[in-house]
């Protein structure tokens, strides 16, 4: 499931122009007089049963423990309601902060036949990382935004993607790890964020 909150709010700033990323009418400014936006994100209705895909290949790496299925990560509700994984942005911003998204938000690690970071947030036109931490053979497919169908037969292989266009790239393994899954946003501006395990997001300028 995915979630998204807009927020139709908007950072005072002023200042000379400065470089701008591909496809993008975003001017990066020297923020004078900034603001910040902080919340939580909690869910309100029942919560419902969330299924769990069963672990069919590559068991040693896939499932040690023996669990033998695996929660698809598509809603993940804390124990105090906060809802993990929610997309929270601005609309419609033209001009703000310069972009300071982590590395973290950009990479999607392969571990455990489980994809990390669940959600990304790259900035159009700016490169997504991926790698394999497993001798496990995986093939990522993209779809939406960018497509791509990349095999890592190597452990600690990382390949690198730019993100050209805007929108929602989805991501699946194609070698047989059905529940293994994540979702990109490739973004125009810096103001988007990714709640907490408890729900919560902060953003400043």
């Amino acid at each position: 499931m995915w979630c998204a909150l807009a927020f139709a709010m908007f950072v005072t700033a002023s200042g000379a122009g400065q470089s701008t990323p591909p496809d993008s009418n975003y001017e990066v400014i020297n923020v004078e007089s900034g603001g910040s936006i902080s919340g939580t994100v909690e869910w309100s209705a029942p919560i419902p049963k969330i299924p769990r895909l069963t672990i069919t290949k590559d068991l040693k790496a896939c499932d040690p423990g023996g669990e033998k299925t695996r929660d698809s990560q598509r809603l993940i509700i804390g124990p105090d309601c906060g809802v993990e994984n929610t997309v929270v942005y601005l609309k419609d911003v033209t001009r703000g902060k310069a972009w300071d998204s982590p590395p973290s938000e950009q990479t999607l690690d392969q571990k455990a036949c489980v994809y990390g970071s669940h959600i990304l947030l790259v900035p159009a036109g700016e490169t997504m990382q991926i790698k394999s931490s497993d001798t496990v053979l995986y093939t990522v497919h993209m779809r939406g935004a960018a497509t791509y169908n990349l095999r890592f037969p190597f452990q600690d292989q990382f390949i690198s993607r730019t993100m050209h266009i805007s929108g929602r790239v989805e991501m699946k393994c194609n070698a047989g790890h059905l529940w293994m899954n994540a979702e990109a946003l490739v973004v125009p501006h810096p103001y988007y964020g990714i709640t907490d395990p408890h729900g919560n997001f902060s953003s400043e300028q």
